[in-house]
């Protein structure tokens, strides 16, 4: 079993043959195609529209859920958090952000709860690069049960700023390349 490099995600996928988390059978698939053995959360793929997606089993922890037996509601910011870095390390890795002196920041998270996930759900969650503006991103983002039910939807907006000035830059070209037709961010 090897661990995800999703920031602390930390889900674990099987090899061939094991049984995927939450009672998954060995083969059995995840929601939208993939399953939990052949998950490659460290790929970013082109969805139905060409534009980049990634898709990334989630580990549901016990400090995940509240008294109610719940995930908490905070834990999807952490979900797309762990997303999104694993977009951006297949897109523009840590060193050329660096080399290049440009940080991603988020501006705008919105989430919209469907239902509720508890602790022994699985779960996957997947996010698109759905637009670009000059200096932004638009970024959504799902997540679903092992039925296939939707949880929560998501959207965020991030900026890329200039390491030495915070002033935002021009979106990399290599993002740009990738974005959905017709789509631009909401505010650049």
């Amino acid at each position: 079993m090897r661990e995800t490099k999703a920031g602390g995600a930390g889900a674990s996928r099987g090899s061939a043959g094991e049984a995927g988390p939450r009672g998954m059978g060995p083969g059995e698939a995840w929601p939208g195609g993939a399953g939990p053995n052949d998950a490659r959360p460290d790929d970013v793929l082109p969805d139905d529209a060409g534009a980049a997606a990634v898709r990334v089993p989630l580990a549901i922890r016990p400090y995940d859920v509240d008294v109610a037996g719940i995930v908490s509601n905070i834990v999807y910011v952490r979900w797309l958090e762990d997303l999104r870095m694993e977009m951006l390390a297949r897109l523009l890795p840590p060193g050329e952000l660096e080399r290049r002196r440009i940080m991603p920041v988020v501006v705008r998270t919105e989430i919209d709860y469907r239902s509720s996930l508890r602790f022994h759900d699985s779960c996957a969650g997947t996010m698109r690069l759905e637009g670009v503006g000059r200096t932004s991103v638009r970024l959504s983002a799902r997540f679903v049960n092992g039925r296939g039910e939707t949880a929560a939807e998501a959207v965020q907006v991030g900026v890329f700023l200039d390491t030495e000035t915070n002033r935002p830059v021009p979106v990399p070209d290599e993002i740009r390349a990738l974005a959905a037709p017709a789509a631009p961010a909401a505010d650049n």
